[in-house]
């Protein structure tokens, strides 16, 4: 009884507290890590599944919340690659693809996601020529910054005719409206963006999982800011124009504004959506044309 007692003892002790270090130098585990896996010319393969297919996939909440397996479904949500169990769906480890070649005039590429049904640049856009090569107007597009690396990040700021590049507003799904977009892609209507955010939480939580994670960008406090969409929306600011003066600097790090092709003709003031540091929700708002946003451009 006694050996059967100390066998259990040893068993519980190295249960609670082993360290598993796999090499093949000897070395020990880092002290730090649970699993220490060390190699310099092998990898490390996690189960392979067809999401579509597998019965992995359910909407119970059986699996575990964090258990990551990588999809070989190439029509499976985001495509093949990484994905994670959030606790009531698969979402891909990244969101982001560079499979969907959008590239502008000025040969910027842009990673996009798959919301829904639709595929949406994940980056803001940041071109100065239009889609047929013509340079945009100076004053027609700004940086709300003076810094080449910002506008790498935050994309620049467009005023709606600049956009619309002499397309007539549309309300449809899909817009039709190719305006300043490289070919292949269109400006989102007021009904694509309200499909978008309805898709991720409706107006008053769906600012949350369209806005970057964390306060790298965002202003404290970023509410509710989890990027689960993978849209990404970055606080870029606006720019604004009254006779004579342009207005820079206008809320980087708090706010970030993104036109619509949809306008409303009673009262000449154009559709956007704002999304805010300090609230978790999505603002449908209607602007007029001295205002400068952030354009996203949606695939055909």
């Amino acid at each position: 009884m006694k050996k059967i007692f100390s066998v259990i003892l040893i068993l519980f002790s190295i249960a609670t507290f082993a360290q598993i270090s796999i090499n093949n130098s000897g070395n020990p585990p880092d002290t730090n890590a649970i699993l220490d896996l060390q190699s310099n010319n092998k990898g490390i393969l996690i189960p392979r599944i067809d999401l579509d297919s597998s019965t992995i996939t359910n909407a119970l909440g059986l699996t575990q919340k964090g258990m990551m397996v990588y999809n070989t479904n190439g029509n499976y949500d985001n495509g093949a690659g990484f994905y994670y169990w959030s606790g009531f769906k698969w979402l891909p480890l990244t969101n982001y693809s560079f499979a969907n070649n959008i590239m502008d005039y000025d040969s910027n590429s842009y990673a996009t996601v798959k919301i829904n049904n639709k595929v949406w640049m994940a980056e803001n856009l940041r071109t100065t020529h239009a889609p047929d090569g013509t340079l945009l107007d100076a004053i027609s597009y700004w940086g709300n910054y003076d810094s080449d690396t910002l506008e790498e990040i935050y994309g620049r700021l467009y005023d709606w005719p600049t956009i619309m590049q002499n397309d007539s507003s549309s309300n449809s799904n899909p817009s039709g409206v190719q305006g300043i977009c490289p070919d292949g892609w269109h400006l989102p209507s007021k009904a694509e963006f309200e499909e978008l955010v309805n898709a991720v939480g409706g107006d008053s939580l769906g600012g949350g999982p369209l806005k970057e994670f964390g306060t790298y960008h965002w202003n404290l406090p970023n509410l509710g800011g989890s990027n689960l969409s993978g849209f990404n929306a970055l606080p870029a600011g606006l720019v604004m124009h009254s006779p004579g003066t342009y207005y820079h600097g206008m809320y980087l790090g708090e706010y970030a504004y993104f036109w619509s092709c949809t306008a409303n003709d009673t009262t000449n003031e154009r559709f956007s959506i704002a999304l805010y540091y300090d609230y978790k929700g999505v603002w449908e708002v209607y602007n007029y044309n001295a205002l400068y946003f952030s354009v996203r451009c949606v695939k055909d």
